[in-house]
């Protein structure tokens, strides 16, 4: 697996390697800390404390990158696409619930999204700056915002999924058409910093522009 951002990768104990999960991975939405003995995720919701594993270490590195001046135990809220397991075995681990073995890192930020944001509003969300812009994607239709602009409406025509993104094909009431093409390539906020694991590129007729997004729950 690539290491988009060139760091080593965490050496997990043989613990809990052993205890790693085997369910389907899903999306996980919550506040992750790190400090001296501590590599937890708490989960939206629930609240429970998972151990987290995350072999990449691209979570925890962009924790002390983003954690104004490199905090311990400051929580950032993040998203992440991996499996829940039972706790480790024996270490730092063994006290928690369960363990989070973490296989994509969607979303991370200090300020942005949290867990109190109504995330059935959008099943997708793609925003650029430099102009700002952004595309709104509910149901089947795609709300686009551009700095000094209207509000535009499309709807989709055109859906195709693959394993390495997703296209968009809409049109708004006078047929103008607008594609929006997400693929999973990490992408960098060029304002806040956030991390986004998405990289948007958003094309308006003659106009195309890039930007990071970031996955709903919305139908």
């Amino acid at each position: 697996m690539s290491n988009p951002l060139g760091l080593e990768k965490q050496q997990v104990p043989l613990s809990e390697e052993q205890n790693q999960p085997s369910q389907r991975a899903q999306i996980f939405k919550g506040y992750a800390v790190y400090g001296h003995e501590m590599r937890s995720f708490r989960l939206c919701g629930t609240g429970e404390a998972l151990w987290a594993i995350d072999k990449q270490g691209i979570l925890w590195q962009l924790h002390k990158e983003l954690v104004p001046h490199q905090q311990s135990y400051a929580k950032l809220f993040a998203m992440v696409k991996g499996r829940r397991g039972p706790a480790p075995s024996e270490g730092f681990g063994a006290d928690y619930v369960g363990s989070l073995l973490i296989e994509e890192v969607l979303y991370v930020a200090a300020e942005g999204f949290d867990c109190n944001y109504n995330w059935q509003q959008f099943s997708l969300r793609a925003v650029g700056n430099e102009p700002f812009w952004s595309a709104t994607v509910v149901a089947d239709d795609i709300k686009v915002t551009q700095l000094g602009r209207p509000v535009a409406d499309y709807t989709i025509v055109t859906k195709q999924q693959a394993k390495q993104g997703t296209y968009y094909q809409a049109y708004d009431m006078e047929s103008r058409s607008m594609e929006l093409t997400v693929i999973t390539k990490p992408c960098r906020d060029t304002m806040s910093g956030a991390y986004y694991g998405l990289t948007a590129r958003l094309k308006l007729n003659s106009e195309e522009l890039t930007g990071c997004a970031i996955p709903g729950e919305g139908s």
